[in-house]
């Protein structure tokens, strides 16, 4: 089981307050770009709304200076830390961790008025949904929210039966997808799911316009590309027991023949733009630097840019990337968030889809199924108007979703 502390004045936080919302989702308190958008996304729309006294994600804790990074990045003070038990007898009242004192919190969230708002993520999948799943139902056991909903969720047709039978058990009020696949998915299991979009479009495209706003052409003679090259296991595997850290051969294979694409469409003597949106130590992720190593990458570009995503939304340094954009004539992205981003840049841009996981993605992105030598042979000016009238689209339906979950809350509060 799943248990929930706080810091001793988060505690005291909660205690004074009697609104309280629960924010849950892909952010664990590993910097991945994507789950960082979404995350402040959530953060402002219950802002915005003013339904709370005090607003609290959940998350992984790890040391005192990690806590002072996410409070600095999401302007939130208060967290809520989850830790699994195998022996519920076994878990303590409060708990040490590095250089704090953690307190349980259970009680006092059982005592407010408690929205808790699962927020937007492709986690529920094979690989690790079952996890997520346990985390979000004992929380809504332990917290017995007053108000529970979803928003912004890409269903695994194959991990789709358990997300209905916990919607059918847990009752959210509104479950929202992120594209229409994740609707379909769970219809087939009769449960009616909202098409949302991606709970962080509102903040990437702000960040997309802070962009624009600085870019200069000071490279405007030179013709390149961009580049996010994840090849961590869960990019390019099916298989959820086969969660090996290496790169298949076959993808390594693949990799050559769309590194001599771009070569060939660029020239040799072409400088890319890096993109990294991970930075993180574990072992297993393979973002791009440790991407760029692998594949031998630079026999083709021995010099690049690197430009770091979550560098860039921490210390709101956009003008950085603006410059460098009329360079950029296409991106290739291993990301949804990297590929949503730079389609809201205006730059024609692929999601690399290696997996059925991926191909999802793609898919709600727009994206028809093609090589990456396919993709560079269509015309820009027609990419362009196929991404600007997908973005167009996307803004309105995530409009209207926006207006719907806010009747649903509040008519739940009143």
């Amino acid at each position: 089981m799943f248990r929930f502390f706080v810091t001793e004045s988060s505690l005291a936080k909660l205690r004074s307050s009697n609104r309280v919302v629960i924010l849950f989702g892909g952010f664990s308190g590993c910097w991945n770009f994507g789950d960082v958008a979404q995350l402040l996304g959530g953060l402002r729309w219950h802002s915005s709304q003013r339904m709370a006294d005090t607003v609290c994600p959940i998350a992984l804790f790890t040391s005192v200076q990690d806590l002072n990074r996410m409070v600095k990045v999401f302007g939130v003070r208060e967290w809520i830390f989850c830790k699994y038990y195998e022996d519920e007898s076994t878990t303590p009242a409060k708990l040490s961790i590095a250089d704090c004192t953690l307190y349980r919190v259970e009680d006092v969230l059982r005592s407010r008025q408690a929205i808790f708002h699962v927020y937007g993520g492709g986690f529920l999948n094979r690989f690790w949904g079952a996890w997520q799943l346990r985390i979000i139902e004992d929380a809504v056991r332990q917290f017995a929210p007053s108000i529970y909903v979803v928003s912004g969720q890409q269903i695994d047709p194959e991990f789709s039966l358990a997300v209905a039978e916990h919607i059918k058990a847990y009752k959210p009020l509104i479950f929202g997808c992120r594209d229409q696949e994740s609707v379909a998915a769970l219809a087939a299991h009769d449960i009616k799911a909202h098409y949302s979009g991606d709970d962080s479009c509102e903040v990437v495209a702000e960040w997309a316009d802070a962009v624009g706003q600085g870019r200069r052409r000071w490279w405007r003679q030179e013709r390149s590309f961009g580049l996010h090259l994840n090849l961590s296991w869960y990019t390019h595997q099916d298989d959820p027991d086969n969660s090996a850290p290496s790169v298949k051969a076959e993808v390594l294979r693949d990799l050559q023949d769309v590194f001599a694409a771009l070569q060939d469409r660029f020239g040799a003597e072409a400088c890319p733009l890096v993109v990294c949106a991970y930075p993180d130590s574990r072992l297993e992720l393979l973002d791009s630097l440790s991407s760029v190593e692998l594949t031998f990458f630079t026999m083709y570009f021995p010099k690049f840019v690197a430009l770091d995503l979550i560098g860039l939304v921490a210390h709101n340094r956009w003008s950085l990337l603006g410059p460098m954009l009329d360079r950029v004539k296409v991106f290739i992205a291993s990301s949804y968030h990297t590929a949503l981003f730079f389609k809201m840049l205006g730059v024609p841009t692929l999601l690399y889809a290696l997996n059925r996981y991926y191909q999802q993605k793609a898919k709600s992105l727009c994206q028809e199924p093609m090589s990456v030598r396919e993709f560079l042979a269509q015309d820009i000016i027609e990419q362009k108007r196929r991404q600007n009238r997908y973005l167009r689209e996307l803004a309105e339906s995530r409009s209207a979703w926006l207006r719907h979950l806010d009747q649903v809350v509040a008519k739940a509060r009143y």
